[in-house]
């Protein structure tokens, strides 16, 4: 016997219910010489054939893993005036991280 109950479907409103005669829907009471009846526990097939997958790309080798893109790869971006390298923008890679230094600004106001 299952613990959680029967799980009996409506025949007023087709709604799904777990224990009891009275639909917790609508209402409806099912007389107590009536069948409950069961509910659909199974999927029905799909008519229409599943979408197949896209190809799983090939795994990197290590060798392409280590590589890195040379600069003509790197797709330029539009940079903002404030963040562009020719007002001062500059990135310098140190041990345990990089150093970024905004130059002095223009204090012309």
């Amino acid at each position: 016997m299952n613990p959680l109950g029967p799980v009996w479907r409506c025949r007023v409103c087709e709604g799904v219910n777990r224990n009891g005669r009275v639909c917790t829907t609508c209402g409806a009471e099912v007389p107590v010489g009536e069948p409950l009846r069961a509910a659909v526990r199974t999927v029905k097939p799909s008519s229409t054939r599943p979408a197949t997958p896209p190809p799983v790309p090939p795994n990197p080798t290590r060798r392409e893993l280590r590589t890195y893109p040379v600069p003509e790869e790197i797709y330029p971006v539009d940079s903002d005036d404030r963040l562009d390298f020719d007002s001062g923008f500059e990135i310098r890679p140190m041990p345990g991280g990089c150093l970024i230094n905004l130059g002095p600004r223009d204090r012309s106001f």
